[in-house]
C-alpha cells in the first residue's frame, strides 16, 4: 500500500502463496480491496487493520476482478481466470463476508479482463469480459446470463475500459496485436478500430514514435544488453478512462512497447493530431517534379484510410484526403502546365479525383459518361505517364468495361480517349512521343501480344509488334525504357519454364520470372528481343528510374532484394540491395532515388554506386 500524498509505502499485505494477478477496489460505506492470483483464491481486505477473508471456488489461477452495483443497489464482485468461468460474489452492505451468487459460462479460453459498465441514460449495469478466445462477452450480472457476444476483432484480450463519450457508454478493448477496438456493449457491435502499432525501423534521431492515432506520453529506456525485448506493437495490456482539462473524454493505453498513449474517446484519434495514421502506408507514389519546387516528395495512402503528402525525410506532412475514407488506387503525374497532381480513387468507385499537390485542392474529376457508370464497375488500376512540359496521360482500367485514357498535352489541352484499348490490356508505364506533339504507348495483353498505340509517321494508330516467348505475368505492367541512343525498349515479365513432364515435384513451388526486353525501334520482322540477366526470383514490383542519359530498370523481388538493371547491357548482373522484408510498393525519382514500401513503412534508397553497371 502507498500513500499518494508523498509516494511513501504504508504497509505490505502478505497472504497469497503465489503471484498476484489482479487487484480491484470496492467503494461504499465500508470500502474494500480485493486481490487474486495464481493461488486460485480471492482475498477481500478491510482497511481496518487490513484483516481479510478468503473466497474459494475457482479451479485455476484468477486473472481478472471487477466490482459494481446491481439495480437494487447491492454491491457485487466478479472474478474470472484460467478456468474460463465468471463468478459473481455478493458483498453485504454491513461489511460481512462475501457470498457466492452464481457462475456464468461461455468463454472457451482463459479470461484475462473484466469490467463493469453502467449504461448512460438507462443506468443499466452490464459486465464485460475478454480473454484468449478473442471474444468480447457482455453479461447481465443480475440474471447471470449472456447479453451480447462480439467475436474476433482483438487477439487474446488483456484489457477492458468503459468510458462515456457524450450520451452513450462504450468499452475500449485491447490485447495482443496493434489494434484497439471500441465496442458498444448495449448494441454488441464494434464502433471503431484503432491502431497503436510502433514503427519497426529505428527513427533517425534515435527515438521511436507511435504510429497510431494517439499521443505518446512516455517511452521506456532501451533494453539492456542481453535482455530479450518484446516485438514492437506486441499489444496493449492496460487501459484506463480519463478526462482532459477541457472536458474531452479520453482513454489511455499501455503495453509492451513501453508507451502510454492517449486516445480521444469522441473521434478515436488523438487530441491534437489528424485522424489518420501518417506512418503506416499501403500505397506510395513519388511526385514527378523538381525537389526545389515543392517540399513534398511522396503521396501516401494510409493502411487505415486517408492520404497525405510527405517530404523525403517523412518529417513534414500535408493532409490530402480524409482519414475516414478509404483510398484504393493512387498515381501522380506532372501536367504540361507544370502542376504536380495526385490522382486517387476511393474504394468501389469509378471516379478518379485529381488534387493539386501545391494547394491540396481538387483540380478536376474524371469519370465515365453518366450513361456508362452503371456498366463500367469500379476502377481496378491507375497508370500515370508523364513527359515533362509535353504530355501527361492517365490510364484507367475498370472492372467491367474497356479502359479509358485521359491525356493533357500542348497545345490541344485535355483529351479523353476511348475505344482505343481492349479490356485486359496492360500499358507501359512511361509514354514516348514522336516529336510532333503526339504520343505513343506500348501495350501487352494477357496472351503476350505487344502493340504500339498512338500516331506513327505513316498515319497508323495501332500496329502489332510481336508476342512474348512465354505467358505474361498479368499483374506486372510492362515498363518502357529510354535507351542511350534515344530509342525505346519495353521490359515485359513472363513466367519461367514449367517443370519437365515426369520430373519429381518440388515443394514448396516457387514461381520463376523471365524478364524480356523488346527493342521498339525495330520493325516486327526484325524485332530484337533479349533477356535480362536475372536469378529468376519472382518480381513483385518494378519501375523506370529516369536518368539524363538513359533509363534504368528497378525491381523488388520475392527474395527480399532490390535489383537495378541497365537495359543497354542486358548481359550484366544487376546491382542488388537487400531489403528488411517483403516489399509491397515501389516508386522512383530520377536520377538515383528509390522508395520501397516494406511492412507498411516506406524506405528511401540513394543509388550512388552504379558505375560498374553503367560503364560502356
Amino acid at each position: 500500500m502507498w500513500d499518494l500524498a508523498d509516494g511513501s509505502p504504508v504497509t505490505v499485505l502478505r497472504a497469497h502463496s503465489d503471484v498476484v494477478l489482479s487487484l480491484t477496489a470496492v467503494d461504499g460505506p465500508t470500502p474494500l480491496l480485493v486481490s487474486a492470483g495464481k493461488d486460485r483464491v480471492l482475498r477481500v481486505w478491510s482497511p481496518d487493520y487490513w484483516s481479510h477473508t478468503v473466497l474459494r471456488g475457482h479451479l485455476a489461477p484468477v486473472a481478472a476482478l471487477a466490482a459494481g452495483r446491481l439495480p437494487d443497489g447491492r454491491r457485487f464482485l466478479l472474478s474470472a481466470g484460467a478456468d474460463c468461468l465468471l463468478r459473481r460474489w455478493d458483498l453485504p452492505p454491513s461489511g460481512g463476508p462475501a457470498t457466492p451468487a452464481g457462475v456464468m459460462y461461455g468463454h472457451t479460453g482463459p479470461v484475462h479482463a473484466l469490467a463493469v459498465a453502467r449504461m448512460s441514460g438507462t443506468g443499466r449495469c452490464l459486465a464485460v469480459s475478454g480473454g484468449d478466445d478473442g471474444t468480447v462477452r457482455i453479461w447481465d450480472p443480475e440474471r447471470l446470463s449472456t447479453y451480447r457476444v462480439v467475436p474476433g476483432r482483438i487477439r487474446s484480450i488483456r484489457a477492458l475500459a468503459p468510458f462515456t463519450p457524450g450520451d452513450r457508454t462504450l468499452v475500449a478493448v485491447a490485447g495482443q496485436g496493434s489494434r484497439i477496438a471500441v465496442v458498444d456493449p448495449a448494441a454488441g457491435t464494434v464502433v471503431r478500430l484503432l491502431n497503436s502499432r510502433v514503427s519497426a525501423p529505428t527513427d533517425p534521431e534515435g527515438t521511436r514514435a507511435g504510429t497510431g492515432n494517439q499521443v505518446v506520453l512516455s517511452l521506456r529506456e532501451p533494453a539492456s544488453p542481453g535482455r530479450s525485448e518484446p516485438q514492437p506493437g506486441a499489444g496493449a495490456y492496460a487501459l484506463a478512462p480519463l478526462t482532459s482539462g477541457n472536458g474531452t473524454p479520453l482513454f489511455a493505453s499501455a503495453g509492451w512497447d513501453g508507451a502510454v498513449r492517449l486516445w480521444d474517446a469522441n473521434s478515436g484519434g488523438s487530441p491534437d493530431q489528424p485522424d489518420y495514421d501518417r506512418h503506416r502506408a499501403r500505397l506510395i507514389s513519388a511526385l514527378p517534379h523538381p525537389p526545389e519546387e515543392l517540399p513534398w516528395a511522396l503521396a501516401v495512402v494510409g493502411v487505415e484510410g486517408g492520404a497525405w503528402l510527405t517530404d523525403a525525410q517523412g518529417r513534414r506532412h500535408a493532409p490530402l484526403w480524409p482519414g475516414h475514407r478509404t483510398v484504393r488506387h493512387l498515381a501522380t503525374l506532372l501536367l504540361p502546365d507544370g502542376r504536380s497532381v495526385v490522382a486517387l480513387v476511393e474504394e468501389d468507385s469509378s471516379v478518379v479525383r485529381l488534387l493539386d499537390a501545391a494547394t491540396q485542392e481538387e483540380v478536376t474529376v474524371l469519370a465515365p459518361a453518366d450513361e456508362d457508370r452503371g456498366t463500367t464497375g469500379p476502377v481496378t488500376s491507375l497508370t500515370a505517364f508523364t513527359e515533362p512540359g509535353r504530355i501527361a496521360v492517365l490510364y484507367v482500367r475498370y472492372e467491367k468495361s474497356a479502359p479509358l485514357a485521359f491525356a493533357w498535352h500542348r497545345p490541344t489541352g485535355h483529351v479523353r480517349i476511348e475505344g482505343a484499348f481492349a479490356p485486359g490490356q496492360y500499358l507501359a508505364e512511361v509514354p514516348f512521343g514522336n516529336g510532333q506533339g503526339q504520343w505513343l504507348v506500348a501495350a501487352v495483353d494477357f496472351q503476350g501480344n505487344v502493340e504500339v498505340h498512338g500516331a506513327a509517321e505513316d498515319g497508323t494508330e495501332v500496329w502489332p509488334v510481336g508476342a512474348t516467348w512465354a505467358p505474361v505475368v498479368t499483374r506486372m505492367r510492362p515498363v518502357a525504357l529510354r535507351m542511350p541512343s534515344g530509342e525505346w525498349a519495353l521490359a515485359v515479365a513472363t513466367h519461367g519454364p514449367s517443370p519437365e513432364p515426369g520430373a519429381p515435384p518440388v515443394f514448396p513451388y516457387v514461381p520463376q520470372h523471365v524478364l524480356e526486353l523488346w527493342d521498339l525501334s525495330e520493325t516486327p520482322a526484325e524485332m530484337k528481343r533479349l533477356t535480362l540477366r536475372h536469378t529468376g526470383d519472382a518480381v513483385l514490383r518494378w519501375a523506370r528510374l529516369e536518368r539524363h542519359d538513359q533509363d534504368l530498370l528497378v525491381a523488388v523481388c520475392a527474395d527480399n532484394h532490390l535489383r537495378v538493371w541497365n537495359p543497354d547491357r542486358p548481359d550484366r548482373d544487376p546491382v542488388t540491395v537487400p531489403l528488411p522484408g517483403p516489399a509491397t510498393g515501389l516508386t522512383t525519382v530520377g536520377p538515383d532515388t528509390v522508395y520501397v514500401l516494406v511492412d507498411e513503412h516506406w524506405l528511401a534508397f540513394r543509388l550512388l554506386g552504379l558505375g560498374p553497371l553503367l560503364t560502356r
